[in-house]
């Protein structure tokens, strides 16, 4: 396949699309909320032509990298904090990384409520 290049399924309701994309690898997504069109154009090192190329990128994929940086963010926190809990029980594992999680992710919202100028005057018990 060339690079650039998105083929799509689309259901006969028009509810769920299921789009492949190439751009390095073989990117494949199902949305019930985007699909291809509309198309726009994004650069990328080309190593055939050893200079930027100009391909295609359709909405669904622009929509899904603008949309996770904050998932991004939570698992590499949650991958820095190790858990150092030797049991045999997948329970636990999942608990604790639930645990992780929750922390992490309050910590996020800390962060951005600090920076829009917001503080806890009272704490609500």
């Amino acid at each position: 396949m060339e690079r650039g290049i998105s083929e799509h399924k689309i259901t006969e309701d028009n509810k769920i699309a299921a789009v492949r994309w190439f751009d390095n690898k073989v990117v494949n997504m199902a949305s019930n909320f985007a699909a291809i069109e509309p198309t726009d154009t994004v650069k990328r090192w080309g190593k055939k032509q050893k200079a930027y190329v100009q391909i295609q990128r359709p909405l669904v994929i622009a929509l899904y990298n603008k949309s996770m940086g904050g998932v991004d963010k939570s698992g590499f926190l949650v991958s820095l904090y190790r858990t150092f809990i030797r049991s045999r029980k997948w329970t636990l594992r999942v608990i604790f990384h639930y645990f992780k999680a929750s922390v992490c992710n309050s910590w996020l919202e800390y962060r951005r409520d600090r920076s829009m100028g917001k503080f806890v005057t009272e704490w609500i018990y």
